[in-house]
């Protein structure tokens, strides 16, 4: 019986590609594709490593507010400390939103090209966490973890293109709402992978999903 597989990972969110952009713009993407990752996450992660606060200012510096330095730099420290002081959770988990917040003071593409890389992860990741599997662990490759994340780089890269078409008027925070990454289950072989359980928040939010799909994530 031929090996169920996964697509291999589709067209990458460049640096050169953001950096076309209209600041603003470029941040209003990088938001919403981070919105979209982390959305997939559960309450305590989203609370406890102010991820709602550092989107929450990346969507009002591209709506046209001016940016404050001070105030930005301390949430971007804050968030890391956080994250050191964690267990469950590590870096790559927060890197999309303070990269977001890098963005808006260096302008330059890079960080808000990486901030959506790690905001694919972060899909991955999510993906693996709704079937109960850690996908940190020796029996899921780099190539199955790459591929994982692939829906969610095709839509990134559509929702580029349709971002280069628009001007600063048509920015709003429902902007690229209809832009979605499909959610498929894993491969079988994937979901039956022995591994250890991912952070137990996740664990829980995926669980009562699955027992109560009307009820909300934790």
């Amino acid at each position: 019986m031929e090996q169920e597989s996964i697509p291999p990972p589709r067209l990458e969110v460049t640096p050169e590609e953001l950096v076309r952009l209209p600041l603003r713009m470029r941040i209003a993407y990088a938001a919403a594709m981070v919105e979209k990752s982390v959305g997939l996450y559960s309450e305590h992660f989203l609370r406890r490593f102010l991820q709602r606060d550092a989107i929450d200012y990346a969507w009002n510096f591209a709506l046209g507010r001016a940016d404050d330095p001070q105030r930005r730099e301390a949430l971007m420290k804050r968030i890391g400390e956080l994250i050191q002081e964690d267990e469950e959770y590590d870096f790559t988990h927060v890197a999309p939103s303070a990269l977001i917040l890098e963005e808006i003071g260096l302008g330059d593409g890079l960080a808000a090209g990486n901030a959506v890389d790690y905001a694919a992860m972060n899909y991955a990741d999510a993906r693996f966490y709704h079937e109960g599997l850690d996908p940190s662990v020796e029996s899921i490759t780099h190539d199955d973890y790459q591929a994982c994340s692939a829906p969610f780089r095709e839509m990134a890269s559509r929702t580029l293109r349709y971002a280069s078409m628009l001007t600063y008027s048509s920015i709003n925070t429902c902007m690229f709402d209809s832009f979605e990454a499909c959610f498929d289950p894993l491969p079988e072989r994937l979901r039956n992978a022995v591994t250890p359980e991912p952070p137990r928040h996740e664990f829980e939010k995926w669980r009562r999903q699955r027992d109560s799909p009307s009820e909300g994530g934790d």
